[in-house]
């Protein structure tokens, strides 16, 4: 399923940054605003969370050639249509399955024609990519280098959290705003952007009293989550995975002392404030 855009904001809006000062993500705002690029944020698969970064639109960063396909991949791309019209009701694994099979049936004579067009095509390849390096200005070749940096950050904070996911580590628990977002988003209908906006206002409008029982739920489904985080980073320590254990995690910062910071720190379980 795919992420719907929530909201984006030009970093010229007063307003907007007065507001965005508030939230745990105000580092990345700021670094859009130095970067001239407009703050969104893209909703989660669940609905529950939004995940805010930098938008960067195709017509910013100019786009590199594109990598030709293997040799295998030529040869998949070549012979799945014939498959697919030979076996309709086959899925896309045994596709895969039957394609593979081709491939090793083939003599090394006929794969080496496939080897041959893969060689032409990244030789192509290098040459489109050196003329489009020449033409990069300074600017320009800035901007590519953060999307080469950024799209590495994403890939091993992937892989970080697919890691977790195989060690079982206890998710984290909702907060107030959360499980009372969670509640309502079931029964919601209209666009994700109105029920989103309709479920915020509800919740500004509702009194402490009212909101009591979320805060008490999320507190509940905190201490659970703790005990479960101290079981389970007991277990973790014992097999000698000490870098996913909290007391062992190295810092993010430089080291400096937060005191020291005059600005106010903010939690994670702080909502957004629409």
């Amino acid at each position: 399923m795919s992420r719907v855009m929530y909201a984006g904001f030009q970093c010229s809006s007063i307003g907007t940054f007065k507001m965005a000062a508030f939230w745990p993500t105000t580092r990345v705002m700021l670094q859009c605003c130095r970067m001239g690029r407009i703050f969104g944020g893209f909703i989660n698969n669940k609905g529950t969370r939004v995940n805010w970064r930098c938008l960067v639109s195709a017509a910013d960063i100019p786009q590199r050639p594109k990598r030709p396909s293997g040799t295998f991949m030529i040869f998949s791309l070549e012979k799945r249509q014939q498959v697919i019209k030979e076996n309709p009701s086959m899925n896309i694994p045994e596709i895969a399955k039957v394609v593979g099979k081709m491939w090793r049936e083939l003599s090394e004579d006929e794969k080496e024609s496939y080897r041959s067009q893969s060689r032409q095509n990244m030789e192509d390849y290098m040459e489109e990519m050196e003329t489009f390096k020449a033409s990069l200005t300074e600017e320009e070749e800035r901007m590519l280098e953060e999307q080469t940096q950024q799209a590495k950050s994403n890939k091993a904070k992937r892989k970080h959290k697919q890691e977790l996911r195989k060690l079982e580590k206890p998710k984290r628990p909702l907060t107030a705003y959360s499980v009372f977002l969670q509640s309502k988003l079931k029964n919601a209908s209209g666009s994700v952007t109105g029920k989103m906006a309709a479920v915020s206002k509800e919740w500004k409008e509702m009194s402490e009293e009212e909101k009591t029982t979320y805060y008490e739920s999320a507190a509940r489904t905190k201490q659970d989550y703790e005990a479960a985080m101290v079981d389970w980073e007991a277990k973790m320590e014992e097999q000698g995975n000490m870098s996913v254990i909290r007391k062992y995690r190295p810092r993010r910062d430089s080291g400096q002392d937060k005191k020291s910071n005059p600005r106010r720190h903010i939690t994670d379980d702080e909502e957004a404030p629409f």
